[in-house]
């Protein structure tokens, strides 16, 4: 019976050194609370792609800028058009031109002379068909102001530098991540915890192992000779070795401590799920300008892993419940033992 309970304090302490802790596990629970409220900044904070289709739809190109240039007149062409007008202003002729031309008209050579130096209707018919040309052709200061309220400023442009991530976030937060993967548990780590922790078959078989109220009962009613008791006191510990047992027992303060510290299996191997996910998250997040539309998959997925985290305390919570079974089942057999103790030194006396 000695041997049992050293064996279990012995399983108990090893227990209580070498398993995670609820601290370590709340504590990896805040890094994706936290990662994931970084994600959400970014998703909310960042240009997706339909706003850069938006702007690209709204923005002139280089060949709209270079269709604009090649249908509308440059200054230069403005400046010649005004020379020829003012040519044409200055060498066509007037009413009043006509008129005085016509006081002064007398004689055949004269009309000769004037119908080779005067402008005549073909001319006119000709310059007017150049001038409606023109007037088609010719960019509007209405044309010019749709082109400006349809071309990007350099305001917009601004505002788009201030909005999106530059390469500067991108390197602040690979060196963020870089920091969590140094720090977080390798599946190693994991994998070690797992081969020292007990397991719900190494619970099962201690409690096959303990004696039960049964077997206290059986005992005392086996217990009536004298020879009995004689042999009895023989095999039983004396209060030497029931107080030596009873300083090497685990408290009820220690078992409670235990049990707010202690992770189960089911918990530990949460991690190798919650670090896969962080390391997806990380190659996703390198590429975070040409795949914005990831993100919510990857907080649907942080999400899917706080659901897992959740579940996982929940069957913490059945631990718990099953090692304050056995820490009850422990005090009720170290009653049991005092109960033998005082009963057969009652029978001795």
């Amino acid at each position: 019976m000695e041997q049992l309970f050293q064996r279990i304090f012995d399983e108990l302490a090893f227990l209580r050194a070498n398993m995670a802790t609820k601290d370590d596990v709340a504590a990896l629970k805040d890094d994706i609370r936290a990662l994931e409220s970084r994600v959400s900044h970014i998703e909310q904070t960042m240009a997706t792609k339909d706003d850069i289709i938006s702007i690209e739809q709204r923005m002139a190109t280089k060949d709209d800028i270079a269709s604009i240039e090649q249908r509308m007149a440059t200054k230069d062409d403005i400046a010649a058009m005004d020379k020829r007008i003012e040519q044409i202003e200055q060498t066509m002729a007037t009413k009043d031109d006509i008129i005085s031309i016509e006081q002064r008209m007398a004689t055949k050579d004269d009309i000769a002379s004037i119908e080779q130096r005067m402008a005549t209707k073909d001319d006119i018919a000709a310059m007017d068909k150049r001038i409606e040309q023109i007037e088609q052709t010719m960019a509007t200061k209405d044309d010019i102001i749709s082109i400006e309220q349809r071309m990007a400023t350099k305001d917009d442009i601004a505002s788009i530098e201030q909005r999106m991530a530059t390469k500067d976030d991108i390197v602040a937060m690979d060196k963020r991540i870089e920091q969590i993967e140094q720090t977080m548990a390798t599946k190693d780590d994991i994998i070690s915890i797992e081969q020292r922790m007990a397991t719900k078959d190494d619970i099962i078989s201690i409690e096959q192992r303990m004696a039960t109220k049964d077997d206290i009962i059986s005992i005392e009613q086996r217990m009536a000779t004298k020879d009995d008791i004689i042999s009895i006191e023989q095999r039983m510990a004396t209060k030497d070795d029931i107080i030596s047992i009873e300083q090497r027992m685990a408290t009820k303060d220690d078992i409670a401590s235990i049990e707010q510290r202690m992770a189960t299996k089911e918990d530990v191997a949460l991690v190798p799920a919650i670090r896969e996910m962080v390391g997806q998250l990380m190659e996703r997040m390198t590429v975070v300008e040409l795949h914005v539309q990831e993100i919510p998959m990857i907080k649907q997925q942080i999400e899917q892993l706080s659901q897992q985290m959740q579940e996982g305390f929940e069957k913490l919570d059945h631990q718990e419940t099953v090692l304050q079974a056995l820490s009850l089942r422990s005090i009720q057999q170290a009653n049991d033992i005092h109960y033998l103790k005082t009963n057969a030194i009652s029978t001795k006396s």
